[in-house]
């Protein structure tokens, strides 16, 4: 669906990477391999949908509105970074935020699902959220949560 824009894509990505490397956004403690891969997948969703919005412009004779293009790059965006927090997250935490934002159980019916205590399952919580925030942060930020040792995984 995309080969004919694959130059143009590639040109995209090469540059946002550069971007990326310059600005600092990049933690040499982690896999680069998986850093590109997330670049490449946001500007391949964005041309997606660029694409999508495209064809409906023109079956419809739609003018294109100028807000719709950032909320539709900031879904994507949104979406990448919950992709990280999860592939980062151990299963516990993945487990939690499933139960919690995606299912949208309450702290009792989570306790009851897990048989554990209602105050730990806040705490739980609480603590993966903290590491992914830590997680997403730039390296050397200072948003270093006071119960996690700098270098360690969510």
């Amino acid at each position: 669906m995309l080969r004919r824009e694959w130059p143009d894509l590639m040109q995209e990505i090469l540059l946002r990477v550069t971007r990326s490397l310059r600005s600092g956004h990049f933690d040499p403690a982690r896999d680069l391999r998986v850093y590109m891969q997330g670049i490449c997948r946001i500007v391949c969703l964005e041309a997606v949908g660029e694409q999508a919005e495209e064809k409906k412009r023109e079956i419809s004779g739609d003018i294109p509105d100028p807000g719709e293009a950032t909320t539709t790059a900031g879904q994507m965006i949104d979406r990448q970074m919950a992709r990280c927090v999860l592939d980062l997250a151990s299963e516990e935490c993945r487990e939690l935020f499933r139960l919690y934002y995606l299912e949208g159980k309450d702290y009792q019916e989570i306790a009851s699902a897990t048989g554990v205590p209602v105050g730990t399952v806040k705490s739980r919580l609480f603590r993966c959220l903290e590491s992914a925030f830590v997680a997403l942060s730039p390296p050397g930020g200072r948003f270093r949560s006071r119960h996690q040792k700098p270098g360690k995984s969510i």
